[in-house]
């Protein structure tokens, strides 16, 4: 960036000295239009580095949340299935963090967390990827949406929800070593949470019209 402020103030020092020569009818000195080529030459390199850089980075970022978003859309198409019984609200922004997809039906309220992990899944006393602890408390996150949910429907429709959690991971193989439930929260692999719905839900807890006001609240959650 300093040499960038430098190259601009040496430019306009030039140009105006170029200005000065034309309007008095003189000769540009070649010295002076050397200097400003140069200086052209060195912010067009600059610029070209830092443009790289950036592009660069927003590629970066753009492939994270695209297979972030990829996950969700997977998990979403999975429950679809499921018919018009069921609602789903994707990507609420709170002040625990981002929910990626609450999924409200006659079976209950589904708070779904799709991770785009790859490789092997397993737990021992922390999730591991590839026999390799994950940093992130994914299970803790979960916890925080869950009880948020809750909270949220709580005070703004005066009842009391029970709230499910599941971490589903679309694109690993998750072992024999997790089975279900881990501290309440149910984790799988792909299409998990859909069968989660359909057999671990209480069918029939939550009427037409509890369904359409849970969603319109939630929906109401992402403005």
């Amino acid at each position: 960036m300093i040499l960038v402020g430098v190259s601009l103030i040496v430019d306009f020092f030039i140009l105006v000295m170029l200005w000065r020569s034309i309007i008095n009818f003189q000769r540009p000195n070649w010295l002076i239009l050397t200097m400003c080529f140069i200086s052209l030459l060195v912010l067009m390199v600059i610029f070209k580095i830092f443009s790289g850089r950036i592009d660069e980075a927003d590629r970066k970022n753009y492939f994270t949340w695209g297979r972030g978003a990829g996950g969700e859309l997977t998990a979403m198409k999975k429950l679809e299935i499921l018919g018009n019984d069921y609602k789903m609200v994707d990507d609420i922004q709170n002040d625990k963090g981002n929910i990626d997809l609450v999924c409200v039906g006659p079976s209950g309220i589904f708070v779904i967390e799709a991770k785009a992990y790859g490789g092997r899944i397993s737990w021992d006393n922390g999730l591991l990827q590839n026999g390799k602890l994950i940093e992130k408390d994914l299970i803790k996150q979960l916890h925080a949406e869950v009880y948020w949910v809750r909270d949220y429907l709580k005070k703004n429709l005066n009842h009391d929800y029970f709230i499910n959690g599941i971490l589903e991971f679309e694109n690993a193989k998750v072992n024999d070593s997790i089975r279900g439930q881990i501290e309440n929260i149910w984790v799988g692999g792909r299409g998990f949470a859909k069968w989660v719905v359909e057999n671990r839900g209480r069918m029939g807890c939550l009427s037409t019209e509890e369904i359409d006001k849970i969603y319109q609240a939630l929906v109401y959650a992402k403005q």
